[in-house]
């Protein structure tokens, strides 16, 4: 005996989530990660504005690259390149914390990416019961 079914349900979302990336060169690598550290701070005090908590945002990587310079087939050590990226939730979708919102507020600090914007729905399973009734 084989018993196969399917079940759909659609609902509204609500929480989102993307990457916050930002990147800043300097002449060392004390420089450079000071620079980017500065444009996350300003990130995050948007992030706080909208009422994110801190738990809602965290680093997700950092690098320190050194920067060349090639002429005449040499490279010549010219300053670091750091770069942070930060995943960031946004829970309990509503009017304060809409996502559009947010981008918006973002989109002043110079030298950030914003990517990988995605739906899900914190609590699954009610959506799950109805599905399988």
């Amino acid at each position: 005996l084989s018993i196969v079914g399917s079940g759909r349900v659609s609902t509204d979302p609500d929480l989102a989530s993307f990457t916050l990336y930002a990147s800043a060169n300097g002449k060392s690598s004390k420089e450079a990660l000071s620079r980017v550290n500065t444009i996350i701070q300003k990130a995050s005090g948007i992030l706080d504005a909208y009422g994110l908590p801190k738990a809602n945002y965290s680093t997700s990587s950092l690098n320190l690259y050194p920067q060349y310079n090639y002429t005449n087939g040499f490279s010549v050590l010219i300053g670091q390149q750091a770069s942070l990226s930060m995943k960031v939730t946004i829970g309990k979708l509503n009017s304060k914390n809409k996502v559009g919102s947010i981008y918006n507020a973002l989109s002043v600090v110079n030298n950030i990416t914003i990517s990988g914007l995605t739906f899900d729905i914190a609590d699954k399973s009610a959506a799950f019961k109805l599905a399988r009734k």
